[in-house]
């Protein structure tokens, strides 16, 4: 009989041992299915915070888009005038190119002019120091 209450002991200890480490599995498994909970909260939050942003910013790209257009109808010559105030803006550098090349051209014949006399004058000295 003291075998059997030694035995049914040491069953009763193997139990409860096996008790506290099903008790201790249970625990850190339900901690983990915590803290995933709250990991996935965590992260709807953000996604929800993510849709958000995502709307905010389509609606201010919409505004900006319908001022963009707004502007476009208002001032529809806006661009025509840009063009037209580098279009004369270029007549005056054409112009001014003009001018230069003109003034160029005329100190060219000035120059010429003066070799012609400085080649006339050389030929008359050669021809005087031949005679």
């Amino acid at each position: 009989e003291a075998t059997k209450r030694i035995l049914l002991q040491r069953s009763i200890d193997t139990f409860e041992r096996t008790i506290e480490k099903l008790d201790a599995r249970n625990e850190a498994s339900r901690k983990l299915a915590k803290e995933q909970e709250d990991a996935k909260r965590e992260a709807d939050s953000q996604l929800v915070s993510a849709r958000d942003e995502i709307a905010q910013l389509k609606d201010v790209v919409a505004r900006l888009q319908r001022h963009m257009d707004a502007e476009k109808k208002r001032a529809p010559g806006s661009e025509a005038r840009l063009f037209e105030e580098e279009l004369a803006a270029s007549k005056t550098q054409k112009e001014e190119l003009r001018m230069e090349v003109e003034s160029l051209k005329r100190e060219l014949e000035r120059k010429n002019d003066l070799c012609n006399k400085f080649e006339a004058s050389q030929k008359s000295l050669e021809l005087a120091l031949e005679e």
